[in-house]
């Protein structure tokens, strides 16, 4: 087949994608408006003669058809794995991704291979540039300014994304990027020196110009009037800044901009607004004119006003902004006025690779809001509430003897650093002590691992260092790690093993010896790395050299200057550590910051990310009531996520995205945000379709389990005989059928669900929502499901008991007391397991077998409502009800399992309620208060 991306086909193609963005049907555009395959022929002559095309109507036929599968693409559903992207109503641009090897998308991909991505990753951020791309406006001149948002994941590798949109949208035209980069100076740099690299290229058809610090005083050269900006330009130049977010930087940038009139007027502007929910939020009261200083800035340059909220005399040809964040809450509930920064044309969720390690992997999800299930990682070690006292003593320069917990941290450290050394991997490696915000504190912290840390305490320290090490090795082994994230996409045979520790012991006596050292300064005034460990302190008071000549904040050294070893870095501070910045192979956190908001929270997470070559290694110390809250948080960034791909599958627009944000049942148990960053929150929607919840934390106290078992034997026994008839997909199950909705509400309004699965707690206003859905012929009545997991199904109704219906469920290590968490409840195919094949057509009955064979059990919601669909459930609601052995045993390959040992069997439930139907009214309104959990979310003793 021909090339049909070659420029030669250019002008056929341009000339289709002009008459589309007109509003010309495809079926005109079949024959170029000329009515037959003669008349294109006919017409097709004339433009060789006149303009030299050199196609015939075979190739018009093949480009027509091209650009119209293309258009048609972005109206299907998302398969799992893919990005979900929410579109405002209106057709997208027709666009296809750029071929040419020169194209700056083309050698941007090629960079993304070199630095290890997979394939399907690649594939994945060119999916969701292109679906970003297609949202964006060439000329808003007309139109006004396009408002989106994307939601990434913390230390994901966000600015991949940026620098691919920034990419492919420079081969389309674009010509001026402005990427907005927080409020801390080397974060700003940080970022710039990626994109730069990442963009330029010496063999691309597009130049790519860096310019810093724009302001009218620009010198010669990086003024707006010497910038070529002419469309169609044989130049090809493309010119980015990246600018703090801070008014002065803000308003020298607009100045830049408006100086020259008639370079404005010929600007395709792109705003890429890193960390979207820092600084630009609006925190001034949103019912009146007031606003805060930088987000008025950022307001003004967007909707093309000057820098004090006067119009502008010209407009920009396109201006477009995107927000960029992982935690988006502010940025959906603050204000959506349309002259606000709230993403009215689009919301794109960005998917992560299977490499990733992001909070639902590390800690688990544990309401049951996923049909993916994650345990969480044996890799998070307790600071006892007595070493966080030690803490705050030290803090205060009480105190200057280090508490064992952080002994063992930095311990596993340097054993990890010889790990590291020991498998000849040469980026540097870090630990992250991050115990207070406030800067005066750090220095405490420091001179206390200092003091420590020194010759005196030499075996000490290599004693605990073999203790450590075997502890630590044996609670997280290879085969740990397959368990815990079953689907990590690396294979067994690539993953690096421990060494005995023998192998690495003379490693870590040279570490040991070497003592902590700053980086320090050599004659020619470069910076001189050691073997030994590096003790930085990275707060905004340590801003480089101190008198000593060592440089006192965190620089890794560049790829041409890396040490035969791996660096190592034991890493102190606050701010600057808690938004951004990379820390480049974080193998150990130390972590006693809290705060009582769930975005701020999640931004600290430095320990999110990918660990390629390095999968065992990483370590985390917090205290029991922190990992509590980022457990909650993993619950939480997962709702949003299924929330958003609800609003994909429904067709809801983004101006609906605000309050749906709130909607989740589990939302009102924290705060997610402060209250003045959530100003349009006062009331929300609670929408219940596509609930898909079990229970995977119990109440163990033998009173609430007895309750829970009589209760659910006289629920099952009210019910009567099961449908002996249907031929159901899992064959050994018990279900009833067209179960009103009244009966299963006061059975499960008996239940007794732990406190901890928030999820439950408005089981009420589920069933409220459910009951006027069903009168309005949304919902049908519910099918219930007795989980039976023997083959036999020779049943005697009505049971006396669960005995035979017993299912092996072990503990995930201690909770708290009197609490069991069990991970996942049910298989991923439970949830089709009500399907009666005997009520389908024959093709029916095909499809759907092949779909679940197809599936392997990687059942998404979307996958199950499409399966549900077809078998006639699509409206149908679910509960299932499990029986968990008393005395389940664990498998013994896992240290992270224990085996039960209670009186009584648990009851486990699962509900899931079907997804939205577009045009369907599934939503009621209800006012929605943020009352704090003091145990989760209260004061527990900050250090500030």
């Amino acid at each position: 087949m021909k090339d049909y991306s070659l420029p030669k086909y250019d002008d056929c193609r341009n000339l289709i994608m002009k008459l589309r963005s007109k509003g010309v049907s495809w079926e005109e555009l079949r024959y170029a408006r000329k009515g037959s395959l003669e008349g294109l022929n006919d017409y097709l002559a004339v433009k060789a003669d006149e303009e030299f095309w050199e196609i015939d109507a075979d190739d018009y036929m093949h480009i027509y058809e091209l650009l119209k599968s293309k258009e048609e693409d972005i109206k299907v559903m998302h398969e799992r794995g893919r990005d979900s992207v929410i579109l405002s109503e209106g057709e997208g641009n027709v666009i296809d991704v750029p071929t040419s090897p020169d194209s700056s998308w083309q050698i941007y991909r090629k960079k993304l291979e070199g630095k290890g991505f997979k394939n399907d990753s690649i594939d994945s951020i060119e999916r969701t540039t292109k679906g970003i791309l297609q949202r964006l406006n060439g000329d808003t001149t007309s139109s006004g300014p396009i408002k989106g948002l994307v939601i990434g994941n913390v230390q994901s590798g966000k600015t991949a994304n940026m620098a691919a949109l920034m990419a492919m949208a420079a081969d389309y035209g674009w010509n001026m990027f402005i990427v907005l980069s927080g409020v801390i100076e080397s974060l700003r740099e940080q970022t710039q020196t990626r994109l730069f690299e990442d963009l330029h290229s010496n063999n691309g058809t597009n130049h790519w110009i860096l310019l810093e610090h724009l302001s009218k005083k620009s010198p010669k050269g990086q003024r707006a009037q010497d910038c070529d900006f002419q469309e169609g330009s044989l130049n090809h130049i493309k010119y980015f800044t990246v600018s703090l977010k801070v008014k002065s930087r803000l308003k020298d940038l607009m100045q830049w901009l408006q100086e020259d009139q008639n370079k404005q007027k010929q600007m395709k502007i792109l705003v890429i607004d890193d960390e979207a929910d820092q600084a630009g939020i609006n925190t001034a009261d949103i019912t009146t004119e007031e606003r805060k200083a930088i987000n008025a800035c950022i307001e003004n340059l967007v909707n093309e006003k000057t820098y004090n909220s006067k119009d502008c005399p010209v407009k920009y040809k396109a201006m477009n902004y995107i927000g960029y964040t992982a935690t988006p809450y502010a940025n959906v509930l603050n204000d959506p006025k349309k002259t606000s920064l709230y993403p009215k044309d689009f919301i794109v969720a960005l998917n992560v690779s299977n490499e990733y390690f992001g909070p639902q992997q590390i800690f688990g999800i544990t309401s049951g809001v996923s049909s993916d299930s994650y345990e969480g990682l044996s890799i998070i070690n307790e600071i006892t509430e007595n070493d966080h006292e030690q803490i705050k003593h030290i803090q205060k320069g009480e105190e200057s003897e280090i508490p064992e917990s952080l002994k063992s941290a930095i311990a596993w450290f340097i054993c990890s650093t010889a790990v590291m050394r020991y498998w000849n991997i040469r980026k540097p490696v870090s630990m992250l002590v991050h115990t207070s915000q406030k800067t005066r504190d750090h220095q405490h912290i420091a001179d206390a691992i200092d003091e420590w840390f020194t010759p005196i305490n030499y075996d000490e320290i290599i004693a605990l260092c073999e203790d450590v090490y075997q502890e630590q090795t044996e609670n997280f082994t290879k085969g740990i790690l397959r368990d815990e994230y079953r689907d990590y996409g690396i294979p067994n045979d690539e993953i690096n093993d421990y060494p005995d520790y023998r192998e690495i012991e003379k490693e870590i006596s040279h570490i040991v010896n070497l003592n902590l050292n700053k980086i320090r300064l050599n004659e020619n005034e470069e910076l001189k790395y050691g073997e030994g460990i590096h003790l930085c302190i990275d707060n905004c008071m340590n801003n480089g050299i101190n008198e000593e000549n060592e440089h006192v904040r965190l620089v890794y050294p560049s790829r041409q200057n890396m040490p035969d070893k791996a660096p190592a870095f034991l890493v102190i501070g606050g701010q600057t550590l808690s938004r951004g910045l990379t820390l480049e192979g974080l193998l150990c956190t130390y972590f006693l910051r809290t705060t009582k908001q769930a975005d701020t929270l999640m931004q600290m997470g430095r320990w999110f990310g990918y660990r390629k070559g390095y999968e065992l290694l990483p370590r985390i110390w917090i205290t029991k009531k922190t990992r509590q809250k980022f457990e909650f948080l993993s619950d939480l960034d997962q709702e949003l996520r299924n929330e958003i791909n609800l609003m994909e599958i429904n067709g809801i627009s983004p101006s609906e995205c605000g309050p749906r944000i709130m909607n989740t049942p589990s939302v009102n148990t924290i705060r997610i945000t402060s209250p003045n960053r959530m100003q349009s929150a006062e009331t929300a929607k609670y929408d219940f379709s596509g609930a898909n919840s079990q229970t995977q934390v119990f109440s163990t106290d033998e009173e609430t389990l007895k309750s829970n078992y009589s209760n659910a034997l006289s629920f099952i026994q009210s019910l009567g005989m099961p449908d002996e008839k249907g031929d159901y997909l899992i064959s050994s199950n018990i279900v009833w059928r067209d179960v009103d909705n009244d009966t299963v509400e006061c059975f499960i309004r008996k239940y007794r669900f732990n406190k901890r699965q928030y999820i439950f707690e408005h089981v009420g206003d589920l069933f409220d929502w459910c009951g006027e859905n069903i009168n309005k012929g949304n919902l049908k009545n519910w099918n219930v499901v007795l989980h039976n997991p023997n083959e036999n199904k020779n049943v005697k109704f009505p049971i006396e008991s669960f005995d035979g219906f017993e299912i092996v469920r072990s503990e995930i290590s201690p909770y708290e007391k009197d609490t069991v968490r069990v991970g996942a409840l049910r298989d991923p195919g439970d949830l089709v397991c009500d399907i009666d094949l005997s009520s389908l057509s024959t093709e029916n009955r095909n499809r759907i077998v092949d779909r679940i064979q197809g599936y392997k059990k990687t059942y998404s919601s979307a996958k199950v409502d499409e399966i549900r669909e077809m078998a006639g459930l699509g409206a149908v609601p679910q509960l299932i009800i499990y029986c968990i052995d008393k005395k389940s045993k664990a498998k013994s390959t896992s240290s992270k399992r224990r085996s039960l040992n209670l009186d009584t069997d648990m009851i486990g439930l699962s509900i899931r309620i079907p997804g939205g139907k577009k045009g369907k009214d599934y939503v009621t309104y209800i006012t929605i208060k943020m009352p704090e959990r003091e145990n989760i979310m209260g004061d527990i003793g900050e250090i500030e």
